[in-house]
């Protein structure tokens, strides 16, 4: 079965580079990199980011997406990607649809249906949505005027927001980078605070999948301190951004800011509830979730387990979250040794939010790691057949 591990290994050796070197030039421990190369540890996707820049090449050279093979339903999937990158690099010119727009009240239940599949991580019915809607939006947003083109950039700002999420997700890195920053351009066309936050709380993710970890704090701190109001809206906007500094502090070693920031968004949390700001889903659910992500990042399986059987109830979260939560969770009992733990929390995921999981590098990873434990059970065989693993 081949992971990250055995890819790292062939372009390692095409490059004529020796494990020492490579560990070197990634930052690296030369005994983390032969466990990853072997398969009996899973790589990190901040060890992932800091192998793709050593060997320069992207991150989905390694983590081998988009998985085309992953399932018979991929085509419908991966289909739409070409029209949606070139709506992303077209976005600025106003290209009249061959069906006239339709009034904002028919689109915005349009948007609204493709929300909750975006929340719901169905990539199979999202994907064929998204192109027409980009392309309709695009032309009122740039043709129209007053409320009209401020209620078109608003709609416009969400979609691109599923595309950035559906890029992400299967991996095709260069429309999940477009998607942010066309985003940004209708936060900054419309002059809302919090929209701007948002969207910088997006452009953060490209700079940590890069390493540009620096960039990417100081990006955020700049967001919190740009907004000034008090409301619940703003409180749980700055929650946001604190949950993301988290993580990209973690990613960068930065161990007591990591939790630091956390600590902060669970203050928070406790004071708005669960909201939806701007579709970033935030509360005591999405802070204990991003406790759990933090330590698994630090390698902390213990601190990652306990901070999630803190919580006794479910979690309020989408399936999108939920799903990630899980594989997450996942990662953590890995880290300490419990391989069963391990699997039952991917099937979790799974029956959470099956196309996602499938299309997750950290899935993968993580079966591979797990089936290097040991003699493999027919549950675990079934799971990476699943997954579409050999």
């Amino acid at each position: 079965m081949q992971g990250v591990g055995s890819r790292v290994s062939a372009l390692r050796t095409a490059r004529d580079m020796t494990q020492h070197a490579l560990a070197r030039s990634a930052n690296i421990s030369y005994s983390l990199l032969t466990k990853i190369e072997s398969g009996h540890k899973p790589a990190t996707p901040a060890v992932i980011g800091a192998l793709a820049r050593a060997l320069r090449v992207e991150v989905p050279r390694l983590t081998g997406q988009p998985y085309e093979a992953a399932s018979a339903t991929s085509a419908q999937i991966y289909e739409p990607i070409s029209a949606l990158r070139q709506l992303l690099l077209a976005f600025d010119i106003a290209i009249e649809p061959a069906v006239p727009p339709r009034p904002l009240e028919e689109i915005t239940r349009d948007v609204d249906a493709m929300a909750g599949l975006r929340r719901a991580a169905n990539f199979r019915k999202l994907a064929p949505v998204l192109p027409p809607l980009v392309e309709e939006l695009r032309f009122l947003a740039l043709t129209a005027e007053g409320p009209v083109r401020d209620a078109s950039l608003r709609l416009l700002a969400e979609v691109y927001y599923a595309v950035e999420c559906l890029g992400s997700g299967v991996g095709y890195q260069d429309v999940y980078y477009l998607a942010i920053e066309r985003m940004a351009w209708c936060a900054q066309q419309l002059g809302d605070p919090l929209l701007i936050a948002a969207a910088r709380w997006g452009r953060a993710g490209p700079l940590m999948r890069e390493g540009a970890y620096e960039a990417g704090l100081r990006l955020l701190a700049h967001a919190r301190d740009s907004l000034e109001e008090a409301d619940d809206a703003t409180l749980a906007m700055t929650g946001s951004l604190h949950l993301r500094e988290a993580l990209l502090a973690s990613r960068d070693g930065r161990i007591d800011d990591a939790w630091t920031h956390i600590a902060e968004a669970q203050d928070l949390a406790a004071r708005t509830g669960e909201t939806d700001v701007y579709d970033l889903a935030f509360g005591p659910s999405n802070a204990l979730s991003y406790a759990v992500s933090v330590g698994v990042d630090l390698g902390d399986g213990v601190r990652a387990v306990e901070a999630a059987e803190a919580h006794t109830g479910p979690l309020d979260l989408a399936p999108e979250l939920l799903g990630c939560h899980f594989i997450d969770l996942a990662r953590a009992h890995l880290l300490l040794g419990d391989r069963a733990a391990a699997l039952q929390c991917l099937q979790q995921a799974r029956r959470t939010s099956p196309q996602q999981t499938r299309h997750h590098p950290q899935s993968r990873e993580t079966v591979l790691a797990i089936a290097q434990g040991g003699r493999g059970s027919e549950e675990l065989r079934s799971f990476a057949e699943w997954l579409g693993l050999d």
